[in-house]
């Protein structure tokens, strides 16, 4: 919506190729929603397909939910549209227009605040649990993991495996020169951390932290009351969206940028910190590490290394007692300690791909 010429066409071919993965689910469910016949959590995450889709269509004249090639996607949309629960609740169309026309001619901005979303290592799709048929593996209760082993997302995995005392093989991915076997078992994201439980497969990994401890009762991670539960998946969100991104720029970035975001992942850290100031024990959820510590985790480790490689520092000690305090609990337990990447091959690892990426975010803005 936001580009021309030959980078919009390759971003429209991408988007036609995600939704093509969508138009075959909704296929395979036979039925008017995604998951039978009322609406249920997947519907309700991809229902902007059902009403922005056709405002972005418009604005950046182009088309991608055509209805001759995806009819299960447009009957869909227009089932969703029409729900009583939707259908008095959408915003009005010609000003979402107008609103969007004014984004598209603020598009280098645009681009530039977005590319760190989509070059950086897992975190780029909305989480979805995708089950795929695998008629090649050799145990249905085989467990495999496929990682790449400075990436906080596919150790974190590793730690609740470990915590649960699940057994496991692990599989070390290239994410430069991706396998035939990634590609396969994650078309649409085409990243990792991708488990492999049996014939199922799941994508993301604060959605494979859920099933690992909905699927091994034992030493159970995520907090039983639903209040809690709740809590703990925002401060995990919140940690992504804030914390880590702002910290990815400002090692990534020079100047006035790079202390606005150094600033901005500061006063993330301090949010954080009164969270562990609240709870008066040795980690988030209490005595024992829990869901919210392991989606934290890449605060106690990765985070100095980052601090070293973008000359910077966020998690100051004297300012993050409680932060420093749970930083040394964590990298200390039996789950996380034998678990961790070489500091060193960390910091070469992230010097070169600070410079990787911050050359990308120059190039994107200059364009």
């Amino acid at each position: 919506m936001c580009t021309e010429g030959e980078d919009k066409e390759a971003y429209l071919k991408e988007a036609v190729e995600c939704l093509e993965k969508l138009e075959q689910e909704l296929i395979k469910a036979k039925s008017k929603f995604s998951g039978g016949e009322s609406i249920g959590y997947l519907d309700i995450a991809i229902g902007w397909i059902s009403y922005w889709l056709p405002v972005w269509e418009e604005v950046g004249s182009m088309t991608i939910v055509d209805p001759t090639r995806f009819p299960a996607t447009a009957g869909w949309a227009e089932n969703f549209r029409n729900h009583p629960v939707v259908k008095d609740k959408l915003p009005p169309r010609d000003k979402m227009i107008a609103v969007r026309k004014i984004a598209k001619r603020d598009s280098k901005s645009f681009l530039a605040n977005w590319l760190l979303l989509f070059i950086r290592a897992n975190h780029t799709l909305p989480q979805i649990h995708l089950s795929l048929s695998l008629s090649h593996m050799e145990s249905k209760e085989a467990v495999k993991l496929l990682g790449f082993w400075p990436s906080p997302f596919s150790i974190r995995v590793e730690w609740a495996l470990r915590l649960k005392g699940v057994e496991y093989e692990y599989i070390e991915e290239d994410i430069f020169n991706k396998s035939p076997m990634l590609l396969e078992l994650n078309p649409i994201g085409k990243k990792v951390p991708v488990l492999i439980h049996g014939e199922k497969v799941i994508l993301e990994s604060l959605v494979i932290l859920e099933y690992i401890d909905e699927t091994w009762k034992q030493f159970p991670i995520l907090p039983r009351d639903p209040y809690d539960r709740a809590m703990a998946r925002f401060w995990a969100k919140f940690a992504e969206e804030k914390l880590l991104e702002n910290t990815w720029m400002a090692m990534c970035t020079q100047g006035e940028e790079k202390e606005t975001c150094r600033k901005q992942a500061v006063e993330s850290l301090e949010k954080i910190e009164q969270e562990l100031i609240k709870g008066k024990s040795k980690f988030f959820g209490g005595e024992s590490i829990g869901y919210l510590d392991i989606a934290l985790g890449l605060i106690s480790y990765w985070l100095p290394v980052w601090e070293e490689v973008g000359s910077m520092t966020i998690a100051d000690p004297t300012r993050f007692p409680a932060t420093a305090c749970w930083t040394e609990n964590f990298c200390s337990h039996p789950a996380v300690k034998d678990k961790l990447p070489p500091r060193d091959k960390m910091v070469v690892y992230f010097q070169w791909r600070s410079k990787e990426i911050g050359a990308q975010i120059a190039s994107a803005r200059k364009g």
